[in-house]
Formats: C-alpha cells, sequence, structure tokens
C-alpha cells in the first residue's frame, strides 16, 4: 500500500471533488454508477509529465487523501479514499466533468471524511512540511507519495499512518470495497471476503470460481445498501445505526438461487440480536406479517430478547413464498419436530 494526496485547490476541483467523489454524481447530477455499472467515487486529471509518473505508480489498495481548505484558510486534509482501480477513458471524463481532459481516472470504493480536517499548515498562507513522529511530506508536490524515516517509532510503515488517522473522529460515506484482479493469482478484496478466500471449500476452487463466489457476495452487500435506504431501520424495533444493520436471508443464502439471493424480497433488516434470533429459529412470521416465536423461548426470556407477542413487520405478497421456507425449515416449532 502507497499513499498519495490530490490537491484540492480552486473552486472547479472543489465542485468535481464533492460531485465524483463525495456524492458521487456527475456535473449534471447523474449518478455515476449509470456510466460504470458500480458505485465507486471517481476523480481525473490531465495530462502531464509528473501526473503520468505518479498516475502510473497507483494501484488497486492505495490511499490518496482530500487536500482541502477548511472554514478558516487553512490548508488541511479532509479525508481519504481507497483505490479500486483505474483506466484512461476520455469519453467518461467527458460524462463526468464535461471535459474530455480529465481522462485518467481514479476510481474509490472507500471514501472517509475527518468529522475535523486535520490541518497541514501552522499559518493561512504557506504550507510548511507536515511533521508528526518521523513522518513528513512535502505539502506543494502534486501527489508528492508520503515517505517514512526508518527510525520511527510510533509509525513505521504506511498501514501504521492510516490507523493514526482512522483514530480521528471520522464518517464513512461510501465502503463499497469491491473486487480487481491485480494479476492472475492476487485480488484486492474487503476484509469479509479475504475470510471467505481463507475458507477450506473455497481455497481448492479455481480463480474463475473464486471469483463467482465472491461477486455474489458482493451482491449481498450492495443488497444491504438497498434495504437501508428503503427500510432505514430494524424492522422489529428502533435501532437505526447503519453500521449495526443486517441484510437477514429469509431463505438461507446456501439454500437459495443466484437470483434468491439477490432478491430484495429475499432479506429482512434487522438489528444483531434479531437477526441472530431469526437466523436461528426463535423467531418467524406468518402470512400477516405477525411474530411467531418459538416455543423453546420462555415468556420470561421475552424482555430480554426485545421481543413480543404484538410485533409485526409489513409483508409483501412476493415475500410470503420465503417465509412459507423459514417456517417449514428453520423456524423451531414442536410441530415441525
Amino acid at each position: 500500500m502507497k499513499i498519495f494526496y490530490i490537491p484540492i485547490t480552486n473552486k472547479i476541483s472543489e465542485t468535481n471533488y464533492n460531485n465524483t467523489i463525495k456524492k458521487r454524481i456527475t456535473f449534471n447530477g447523474i449518478k455515476i454508477s449509470q456510466f460504470t455499472n458500480d458505485s465507486s467515487g471517481v476523480w481525473g486529471f490531465k495530462d502531464g509529465k509528473s501526473n503520468i509518473r505518479t498516475y502510473n505508480s497507483i494501484e488497486a489498495g492505495d490511499i490518496i487523501f482530500f487536500r482541502t481548505t477548511d472554514k478558516e484558510k487553512y490548508q488541511c486534509f479532509d479525508g481519504f479514499g481507497v483505490v479500486a482501480k483505474k483506466e484512461i477513458d476520455s469519453q467518461l471524463a467527458k460524462n463526468f466533468w464535461n471535459d474530455k481532459e480529465f481522462k485518467n481516472l481514479i476510481y474509490f470504493n472507500k471514501v472517509v471524511i475527518f468529522d475535523e480536517p486535520f490541518r497541514l499548515s501552522k499559518n493561512t498562507k504557506k504550507l510548511e512540511t507536515l511533521t508528526f513522529g518521523k513522518l513528513w511530506h512535502d505539502g506543494y508536490n502534486m501527489f508528492r507519495q508520503w515517505s517514512l524515516k526508518e527510525d520511527d517509532d510510533d509509525i513505521k510503515s504506511p498501514e501504521d499512518l492510516i490507523n493514526y488517522f482512522y483514530s480521528f473522529k471520522h464518517k464513512i460515506l461510501y465502503d463499497n470495497i469491491n473486487i480487481y484482479a491485480l494479476n492472475d493469482d492476487n485480488f484486492f478484496v474487503s476484509e469479509d471476503v479475504k475470510n471467505l478466500l481463507e475458507d477450506e471449500d473455497v481455497i481448492s476452487l479455481e480463480k474463475t470460481e473464486k471469483e463467482i463466489i465472491i461477486k455474489t457476495r458482493i451482491g449481498q452487500s450492495k443488497l444491504r445498501d438497498k434495504l437501508i435506504l428503503l427500510k432505514n431501520k430494524c424492522e422489529l424495533c428502533s435501532i437505526d445505526k447503519k453500521e449495526l444493520l443486517i441484510a437477514s436471508h429469509i431463505k438461507p443464502w446456501s439454500k437459495s438461487t443466484k437470483d434468491e439471493r439477490l432478491d430484495v424480497n429475499n432479506v429482512l433488516l434487522l438489528c444483531p440480536l434479531h437477526d441472530q434470533l431469526f437466523d436461528k429459529g426463535f423467531i418467524s412470521f406468518d402470512d400477516d406479517g405477525k411474530i411467531l416465536i418459538s416455543d423453546e423461548i420462555k415468556d420470561g426470556d421475552l424482555k430480554d430478547f426485545n421481543i413480543n407477542l404484538n410485533m409485526k413487520i409489513n409483508l409483501t405478497e412476493k415475500e410470503k413464498k420465503y417465509f412459507k421456507y423459514h417456517r417449514e425449515n428453520i423456524f423451531k416449532n414442536s410441530n415441525n419436530k
């Protein structure tokens, strides 16, 4: 992993930054996904000897900070993004910014924004050399790569630096870490997919088979994003903390067809507690959406599990077939034994 930064220093670059990286829309408000078929943010810059030399060294998995100016005119880091891939495409540049010259494209599949921008300068006029620990960089050189001194005790690698910045209060605008082939045997993947690749049943698979499995899991992540937009909170309680919400399959993923796995009608949006109760079959729902509670749960435990017999979810006709499967095959009921 290498670390770079983008200088966002004028109104045009500020507009592009807010549109194609933060909001993931084009200059005229169209979603970037209309042109790319994914949910990445994107940045582009023009040709130039220095630009292209740095552009060629950037790879998937590298980190790029966004250097902006705060309200008091201090130069600062607003946040950073994780590089997904890059490509050279003048027509896409035209679509994104109405300017074909920004054809050297970098895509971000994760963007982190600090609650308070990290100031780089000690005064409003000059961006001095940034120093904390033994880390330094020359703030004036566009896309200047960070350098690390060997005698640094606290920050010994780019990973240490990123962990340092993760310790700041921040929000994640989006996290759509996707899979991109780096070579025949290597992939840049998200942490949740890394665990999948270490599964014994997956290790022995051919590359193409691994790609199919991982892309299916990525589809699940996008399905969760869609559910959050539609439902906003756990369908059984008021928890609306996005990071805690889980897309819980009604008919289990392992038992579903390819289409069923990515069918929005085959998932509930639940908090971790209710997800586990539903996944393990301790609760289910009838065709009217009324909760069914397993006879294995004692009445005295209902409060601890935050469930009661008056709970109900909104149920569509398309969801009923999945709940029928859940009641007959997952739900722990004496009638199923």
